[in-house]
């Protein structure tokens, strides 16, 4: 279940694109939203989402390790919490946030490395991370069940996916917005335009929880939370 790469390819402009209007609006703009919501997302004071906490308490060390994936330029995983957060992002498009950068003279304390998430386990080693994350991003791949089951390979303990609902109907499949993430019978669906449905629980051999709520920070309605747990 793949998009065409080049077809994929030339979509990621308009990814590129958004960034660059969210990053000269934290600029220009500083009682805009767009501000804060940078602006927060650069805090090292920013506190671990609590979803998160609850799994990282789980987990019988000092330093919790977390993989970011899909992370865009500002990585939206706050940082602190009462055991050490050691945080990498990994971002197909880092390179071209670089350059966003150097545009903006900005510098976030998590650096994307330029990596495709379908290709996770040719940089890290099986079980590397503690805990692999993606918000708003699997979603925008072009094969997102291989990325997720890199995500699955490169993790040692948990898997969480928090995207919107059907985001490639909401998006009338515009850019990078080809697939739609839902739940049906309790487990977890991917379909695209073309009306090609997979039941991503056939792929992972882990168990997988699928809720649809309100995302607890920016509430946004019909949020889709996918826990995989190895």
């Amino acid at each position: 279940m793949t998009m065409e790469f080049n077809e994929w390819i030339k979509s990621t402009d308009v990814e590129i694109h958004h960034w660059n209007h969210v990053l000269y609006n934290y600029k220009k703009n500083t009682d805009s939203y767009l501000h804060e919501y940078v602006k927060k997302r650069l805090d090292l004071q920013l506190p671990l989402q609590k979803n998160i906490q609850l799994l990282a308490n789980t987990i019988n060390k000092s330093e919790v390790s977390i993989l970011d994936v899909g992370s865009g330029p500002v990585p939206f995983l706050g940082r602190k919490y009462d055991k050490i957060i050691k945080l990498t992002a990994v971002d197909y498009l880092a390179e071209s946030y670089y350059k966003l950068y150097e545009q903006y003279n900005l510098y976030p304390p998590t650096i994307p490395k330029p990596i495709d998430a379908s290709q996770l386990s040719l940089y890290f080693d099986v079980n590397s991370f503690d805990i692999v994350y993606a918000r708003n991003s699997i979603d925008h791949t072009f094969d997102p069940i291989k990325c997720i089951q890199e995500m699955v390979k490169v993790s040692s303990r948990y898997i969480i996916l928090e995207h919107k609902l059907n985001e490639g109907i909401i998006e009338n499949y515009q850019g990078l917005h080809q697939w739609n993430f839902f739940s049906k019978n309790s487990k977890f669906y991917i379909n695209n335009k073309n009306g090609e449905e997979f039941c991503v629980n056939d792929y992972i051999s882990s168990s997988i929880c699928c809720k649809i709520t309100i995302e607890e920070e920016e509430y946004i309605p019909d949020w889709l939370v996918i826990n995989i747990e190895k």
